[in-house]
């Protein structure tokens, strides 16, 4: 699963292991590696791969920054880095100037939860420009580049690779913050590798994975393993090119590495949820700084079933930790959560007297038991006493460690440094499951917040139930039929629109949906944006639906020529994007509600579509399926008349009554027609009397949708309207999330992970369900896509408006215990 489960038969997820990694602290102790180079093998190329997780202050949240992955500074800089309050891949030889070169990536590398495997690789000999200085980011090649000045072909490399030169890796002058770790850390003198030399697909994930090297080094190379925690700059090629460690100490030594048999990926606090004062994390946020006012933040894990055990080394009394739902708003400090502040409990802000008081040195524990509902916490090692689960954190789904600071610090350890970063003597105590390293010896049962102690996901190829295609129209005149494929199953139910992204700029059209029990042909769209019914949005001109392969759908041409600006699916200068689910086929009949409905479900993936004829009485039920509550549903009459499309979910102010409009910008409303009188159970629903849910003789269809761990999730955030908007705590990368304000009028909005405009990556194309539009598109980006959710980057009330409340459903591309960095 993504969120954390006990799994008691644990073994690594690869075979390859990566025993350590090493930390870089921040500011002017942050430490640095440094050598002086020989007689390169090749002056014109070389190849430097490394594993990197975790920069403080990620995105340029706060405060300026510099850290290189590799530099040798002269009169004129080779450096391989990130730039300050920017973090996107930079790489300049001899700083750009003379024959020299700079190019930088469009896309940010925020995520501070996971582990990125980055290569550079360098052949200057090349004949084609961008092949002489090369990018990758997890096996994939980046070709988008805010600057791209390639050097000149046969340049001679002057410094990163040249004899007699001093490169170095750290903080840049010593002077900025550094706050990472890096692991696995090769350099090849004198050939131009790619990152198959360095990992590969994992067969079962589809996720890039480390592998054991095996080629050569040549005269410069080295590799750095980090073994030796008393020489961290250690060769271990067998070249003997080791490093002169400055500011590093023994206890820089980690164990959180991208693959290994103690862990894995561990947790830290996670700077990118933090209340909008000041916060400042170190230590490979392990370590979190208050700033003169209670400040809230939280880690990078959540906890859904399963006993866990952390531990953390107060600086001071004015603290207040322990755990809240996964969707707290941080910016409240101390709302929907169990916090132990000394000699106080706080449960969802009400206090009482509990255990004993603490203060600075001391060691907080935290044993969570989710199967149990409750929370221990310990003082250096004695336990204050079971606290039950109660208020919002005995409801929730998940919760995730917290708490708050006011002018002190904190040390975290959810199982990689007993040493709370040198200020106590390590003790090595691992989990039940030989996992981690405590100061105390964790309660029986209780695991370390790492990937090895997450249990295998339900869904281990998100891809093969649920997946976004986009293209770009080819044809100035359809006038033959097209199949655009690309998935790995057959979509049961899609929902496409015009999209101002791949190559398009502009156009438009109703936003289309089809589904397996409606069938398809020139009559069976109904649109996302208007209350029109099946067939009235006169496909057969513009192009329509003919039908479904195994992998993709098959589209036909309609009567109209181009230059509508409306042919749905192959216009010269267009651009198209289709969601698409696996439901199971042409559906089996369902007698659980008193109206006989059509069922098509997938129980796997929580997801079922629903056909069934309305009675106009609000006492009928209606069977979905699928065999749990589910926790949203989308409903459209589509046989004729104009009826809105009506969406209930669980997040509403009630669970009966309240409802949305997904064609109209429409606030929730509380109508009695919809969804009423009795919330859904786990084998039907009340679709009430209302003509739009339950008309008379009318043919409805339904969507409906559960979450599923690692997969899918369904919730609610609340908005802080500022640019560093909120994070939204999924357990897996997304590949998808549809948004909405509940309690003021705006847009449904949707994100992906095929439309460009994410993490940085130029702009946001953001589809808005309710409208015709092409793509709302923003030159700012809007969200940042990371490994255990999203981060919202703006202050547009669509996503992110003052005193507002937003729904969301959101689906998988990879979950967060086989995710790497986005």
């Amino acid at each position: 699963m993504s969120l954390l489960q006990n799994s008691n038969a644990v073994t690594p997820s690869a075979a390859y292991d990566i025993e350590n990694s090493c930390r870089w602290n921040s500011g002017s102790n942050g430490g640095l590696l440094s050598r002086t180079q020989g007689t390169p093998t090749g002056n014109q190329s070389f190849t430097y791969s490394f594993w990197w997780k975790g920069k403080t202050d990620i995105g340029g949240l706060s405060g300026n920054y510099d850290f290189d992955f590799l530099d040798c500074i002269s009169a004129d800089n080779d450096i391989i880095g990130f730039g300050r309050n920017d973090p996107r891949l930079y790489f300049s030889l001899r700083g750009g100037t003379g024959d020299g070169g700079i190019i930088t990536s469009t896309a940010k590398f925020s995520d501070p939860a996971s582990w990125y495997h980055f290569v550079i690789a360098v052949d200057t000999t090349q004949a084609t420009a961008s092949n002489r200085m090369r990018f990758y980011s997890n096996g994939v090649e980046i070709t988008e580049f805010s600057t791209a000045n390639y050097c000149a072909q046969n340049y001679v490399l002057q410094n990163i690779n040249a004899n007699g030169t001093t490169p170095r890796i750290g903080n840049q002058d010593g002077t900025y913050p550094g706050g990472c770790y890096m692991s696995e850390v090769h350099f090849i003198d004198g050939q131009q590798l790619t990152p198959s030399s360095f990992g590969e697909l994992d067969d079962d994930t589809n996720q890039w994975k480390a592998k054991k090297y095996t080629g050569t080094y040549g005269n410069n190379g080295f590799f750095l393993e980090f073994q030796n925690s008393a020489a961290l700059g250690t060769d271990t090629s067998g070249n003997g090119n080791n490093w002169t460690v400055s500011n590093l100490a023994a206890t820089d030594q980690m164990i959180d590495t991208p693959q290994n048999s103690t862990g894995g990926n561990f947790a830290t606090m996670n700077p990118l949820a933090k209340s909008q004062t000041a916060m400042t994390f170190t230590e490979g946020n392990l370590e979190v700084i208050g700033n003169n006012d209670w400040q809230m933040t939280v880690g990078t894990m959540s906890m859904s079933s399963g006993k866990w055990y952390c531990e953390l080394l107060c600086g001071g009394t004015n603290t207040k930790f322990g755990i809240a739902i996964d969707s707290v708003n941080v910016n409240t400090k101390q709302e929907l959560s169990i916090l132990y502040y000394p000699g106080n409990k706080i449960i969802d802000a009400v206090w009482s007297t509990y255990g004993a008081s603490f203060g600075t040195g001391d060691i907080i524990g935290y044993a969570i038991d989710m199967d149990g509902s409750t929370i221990t916490f310990y003082v250096n090692g004695a336990s204050q006493g079971a606290i039950a689960f109660s208020g919002s954190v005995a409801t929730a789904q998940s919760v995730i460690f917290g708490g708050a600071l006011h002018t002190n610090k904190a040390n975290f350890n959810f199982g990689q440094d007993s040493s709370f970063a040198g200020a106590k003597t390590a003790q090595n105590n691992k989990d039940g499951n030989d996992n981690g390293d405590f100061y105390y010896t964790p309660p029986s049962g209780y695991l370390a917040m790492c990937t090895n102690n997450l249990a295998d996901p339900a869904i281990a190829l998100p891809t093969e139930h649920f997946e976004t295609i986009g293209w770009a129209g080819s044809s100035s005149n359809p006038g033959a039929a097209r199949t655009i494929g690309g998935l790995s199953f057959q979509p049961d139910f899609f929902f496409q629109g015009a999209s101002a992204a791949f190559g398009s700029t502009s156009g438009g059209g109703a936003h289309l949906t089809y589904d397996v029990l409606r069938g398809f042909g020139n009559d069976k769209e109904i649109t996302t944006d208007s209350t029109k019914y099946e067939g009235a949005e006169n496909a057969d001109e513009y192009g329509f639906v003919s039908g479904v392969t195994s992998t993709g759908v098959t589209y036909s041409p309609g009567s109209r020529s181009y230059g509508d600006n409306v042919i749905y699916y192959d216009t010269t200068g267009a651009g198209y994007v289709r969601w698409n689910w696996k439901a199971n086929g042409t559906g089996v009949s369902n007698g659980d509600g008193t109206i006989t409905s059509t069922v098509s479900v997938n129980t796997t993936a929580g997801f079922s579509i629903v056909k069934y004829t309305g009675t106009g009485s609000n006492s009928d039920t209606v069977g979905h399926g699928l065999g749990v509550v589910p926790e949203m549903i989308i409903v459209k009459a589509y046989e004729s008349g104009a009826q809105n499309w009506i969406v209930w979910t669980k997040d509403l102010t009630a669970t009966t009554a309240y409802s949305l409009y997904l064609n109209t910008t429409t606030n929730q409303l509380n109508n009695v027609s919809y969804f009423y009188p009795t919330a859904p159970d786990t084998t039907k629903f009340w679709p009430g009397d209302g003509g739009a849910t339950n008309g008379s003789g009318t043919d409805t269809i339904a969507y409906c949708f559960n979450s599923i761990e690692g997969y899918s999730k369904i919730g609610e955030y609340v908005s802080n309207n500022v640019a560093d908007g909120p994070f939204i705590y999924l357990g897996f990368t997304p590949a998808m999330i549809m948004l909405k304000c509940i309690n003021a009028t705006d847009n449904w909005n949707i994100y992906d992970n095929k439309r460009k405009g994410y993490n940085g990556t130029g702009g946001t194309y953001q589809i808005r369900a309710d409208t015709t539009a092409a793509g709302f598109t923003s030159a700012a980006t809007m969200v940042d896509l990371v490994s255990n959710g999203m981060k919202i980057r703006t202050n547009d009330p669509g996503t992110n408006g003052s005193s507002r409340d937003y729904i969301y459903i959101a689906f998988a591309e990879n979950p967060f215990k086989t995710s790497y960095g986005r």
